[in-house]
């Protein structure tokens, strides 16, 4: 076994971590002098060392109690499970551990333990297991994702996300910042499906959720800053992909929120707010049974600015709309010189009056090519004229088409 119970200080000790300053030898001769025991049947352990199984704790006797050799098996299938991880996750485990440990020493209601410890798992375990209250949570860290073996780790990794939610497991998967994938000119996360499949949701999702629906349609919302996304796809799915980093010493998690949108691969979402970061310390810090990952404050103002930002496209929009629709009319006129714009009409009738003078002159001197534009151009001030839904929109069209009228 690779743990054991140190019978002066009554904690748990790694051997992994043992080894970092003792020989095998070193660790015999303490051993020997009984300071190592069973932590389930407190008895004696000894040190064995060898080129296959390496160093590892064992009973005197040639039977290990039952317990122990349960928690052996689910250890080899740990190891097994971490084998593909680069070199930089048992570093960032023993972080997240650390400070999980800093943050809550002397707190009788939290437990933190190897995550092959984790009560009521037998087939996939996660880095670290934390019981917060009646709160269980299972914490793993994933370092490398590449294509050839995306597919297979996504495979797995669903799962094991099972696997933890039937046992009464809330997931908490913190991603290597190595992998982190920003297409800028469309302000999106470009996503392994790994990566997809990690994303969690958390109350500031739900925040952001409110504000979006409340701002209008979604495609709409999208188009205004500029968003290609999947015009098939309704409503707002906001989730939140964490990465982890190292940075000057320093551990952080890096923030990012964004729309779900496209499901398959390239899986792809529109990032929303700005992603930040904020300390390992402060992301893990524990508020009713969960932890922070976030820096509500900051959230806040994020929000405000989103909308902001959001209003201001709009108005630049609908200018650069209206522009359009002015270079149209110059251009019409000078095509048909004897029709110019009448003096003194509204100039709220201008929409509609460059409509019908496109319509009337579209089909004598205009190519297919341009009337196709125009008319995409009609139904792009048709619908800015329009006050309502999107769905109220296409309904007030098919009427207008059932009883053969038309608009504008």
């Amino acid at each position: 076994m690779n743990f054991s119970k140190n019978v002066v200080t009554n904690e748990r000790e790694i051997i992994e971590t043992l080894l970092q300053n003792h020989t095998p030898s070193e660790l015999k001769n303490l051993a020997k002098k009984k300071l190592y025991v069973c932590p389930y049947c407190d008895e004696k352990l000894i040190i064995r060392s060898g080129d296959i199984r390496g160093t590892y704790f064992a009973h005197t006797t040639n039977n290990a109690c039952e317990k122990s050799e349960q928690v052996e098996r689910a250890f080899q299938k740990y190891i097994k499970q971490k084998q593909r991880e680069s070199f930089r996750h048992p570093i960032l485990v023993g972080m997240i551990k650390d400070e999980l440990l800093t943050a809550n020493s002397g707190s009788k209601d939290i437990i933190i333990e190897e995550g092959y410890l984790s009560p009521g798992l037998t087939k996939f375990f996660p880095d670290l297991y934390v019981k917060i209250g009646q709160s269980k949570w299972a914490i793993t860290v994933i370092t490398k994702i590449n294509e050839s073996e995306d597919i297979q780790i996504a495979s797995q990794f669903k799962k094991r996300k099972k696997h933890f939610l039937d046992n009464g497991y809330q997931s908490l998967w913190l991603i290597d910042r190595a992998n982190f994938a920003l297409e800028k000119n469309q302000n999106s996360i470009v996503l392994w499906e790994t990566e997809w499949l990690a994303s969690t949701r958390s109350s500031e999702d739900t925040k952001w959720e409110r504000l979006l629906e409340s701002l209008g349609e979604r495609n709409e919302v999208l188009d205004a800053f500029s968003f290609s996304g999947d015009s098939k796809r309704k409503g707002w799915q906001v989730q939140s992909a964490y990465y982890i980093t190292i940075d000057d010493e320093r551990t952080y998690i890096s923030v990012n929120r964004y729309v779900d949108d496209r499901v398959l691969k390239p899986f792809r979402g529109f990032l929303i707010g700005e992603v930040y970061r904020i300390s390992l310390a402060k992301a893990l810090q524990i508020q009713t049974e969960n932890f922070q990952l976030a820096d509500s404050k900051f959230e806040n103002e994020l929000r405000e600015e989103f909308a902001k930002k959001h209003q201001t496209l709009l108005i630049i929009k609908k200018r650069k709309l209206e522009e359009e629709l002015r270079r149209e009319l110059e251009r019409i006129n000078k095509l048909d010189e004897s029709a110019p714009w009448p003096v003194g009409k509204p100039k709220e009738n201008q929409s509609g009056y460059v409509l019908g003078r496109l319509r009337k002159r579209e089909k004598k001197v205009l190519s297919i090519d341009e009337a196709e534009e125009l008319e995409r151009k009609r139904e792009e001030v048709r619908r800015s004229l329009f006050i309502g839904s999107e769905e109220e929109y296409q309904k007030f069209k098919r009427n207008l088409e059932n009883t053969g009228r038309s608009w504008g």
